[in-house]
């Protein structure tokens, strides 16, 4: 069992879980914590620490080079939004916040299927 790719994939997919049954409510969640200068942070630190954690445990996956792919993506998006501007930030932030429910929907189950799919290579899934 790796650790350091099953618990980000844990955690993506249990979020995509509660956006898929609740995206009115996590509308709101997130207008709320975008509203504080913070909000940067929090988008960006999350999937800074979820990309590391993915980086790091990339060679015990059943799909090591994919698993790494994903993990340096995380790294990179993560970057790119503590690197935006506040205003540029806030921008991109009322934008995803104004799509429809359907669309946060297909979102979170695009999150479930990436979540389940590292807990699956971090389990040692069928290796290719």
């Amino acid at each position: 069992m790796n650790l350091p790719v099953l618990v980000p994939g844990v955690l993506i997919a249990a979020g995509g879980v509660g956006v898929l049954l609740f995206p009115v409510q996590f509308i709101g969640f997130t207008r709320n914590r975008l509203a504080h200068p913070g909000g940067k942070w929090f988008a960006g630190g999350i999937r800074l620490v979820l990309g590391a954690l993915v980086l790091t445990g990339s060679e015990g996956a059943s799909h090591p080079a994919a698993v790494a792919a994903i993990g340096a993506l995380l790294v990179v998006v993560g970057a790119v939004l503590l690197a935006l501007p506040r205003p540029r930030f806030e921008a991109l932030a009322r934008w995803s916040v104004a799509l429809p429910p359907a669309a946060i929907r297909v979102a979170a189950v695009a999150a479930i299927a990436l979540g389940a799919w590292l807990s699956f290579a971090a389990g040692g899934g069928a290796p290719v």
